[in-house]
């Protein structure tokens, strides 16, 4: 959701321009750019089981956004990432398999 700006190359020097966004978006950007992950990281996510059902992820989904990260039991090795997108192709996909 980063303004067109921010994923152009130089183009934090160039917020000023930002169609459609807040007059104060430059400046709250420019504010935070040099803040580490560590300081805006979510430290309590919501995150998946890799057995969870598709049903249930996409409740979850539709709860708290997305994406939402898969993460290994017992391990909490990152496995990936479902999204609203995804969750509706794999129903999509089930869906046409059983015709």
């Amino acid at each position: 959701m980063l303004p067109v700006s921010v994923r152009m190359p130089s183009g934090l020097q160039r917020l000023g321009f930002v169609r459609g966004a807040k007059p104060d978006i430059a400046r709250r950007l420019r504010s935070i750019k040099a803040q580490s992950l560590t300081d805006a990281m979510n430290r309590d996510p919501i995150v998946l089981s890799p057995d969870l059902s598709v049903w249930e992820g996409i409740r979850k989904l539709a709860k708290h956004g997305s994406p939402l990260p898969v993460v290994e039991n017992g391990t909490n090795r990152f496995l990936g990432i479902v999204t609203e997108q995804s969750a509706i192709a794999e129903l999509e996909r089930d869906e046409y398999s059983s015709r």
